[in-house]
């Protein structure tokens, strides 16, 4: 990403060249059998090969239930509490993980709110905010 803003950037003449070193793409089969030649093209020199750009994986709800209660709150995997647990405040770092999941706020968002930030719904269990 980065190195195809430096070449975008180089295009337009807004920087002399691309700090990052480069060096010959070479052509995909893809392109060899379209009769398309990958010389000239340049590319980031160090760059992985086998590195996937986009492995994203996410938990599901009941996978995070789960991971919270065994590393967070110090339960087992049958739900009961672990006697090898030895973290302390399960309870507050339970609650901070699941605000994060929750919100989508920053560590350092979440970790400078106040009690004064956070809105009182009169009462009710949910409020929004």
């Amino acid at each position: 990403m980065l190195n195809g803003f430096y070449a975008w950037s180089a295009r337009r003449g807004l920087v002399a060249g691309s700090p990052i070193p480069q060096r010959r793409r070479w052509p995909s089969p893809a392109a060899t059998s379209q009769g398309r030649s990958g010389t000239g093209e340049l590319t980031a020199a160090a760059q992985a090969r086998d590195a996937r750009r986009d492995l994203m994986e996410w938990l599901t709800p009941a996978q995070y239930r789960s991971w919270r209660d065994t590393r967070l709150r110090g339960y087992d995997a049958q739900g009961l509490p672990d006697p090898r647990f030895r973290g302390r405040w399960a309870t507050r770092n339970a609650l901070f993980a699941d605000l994060m999941v929750r919100t989508g706020m920053r560590l350092t968002e979440q970790g400078s709110l106040a009690a004064l930030d956070i809105p009182h719904g009169g009462g009710q269990a949910y409020s929004r905010f």
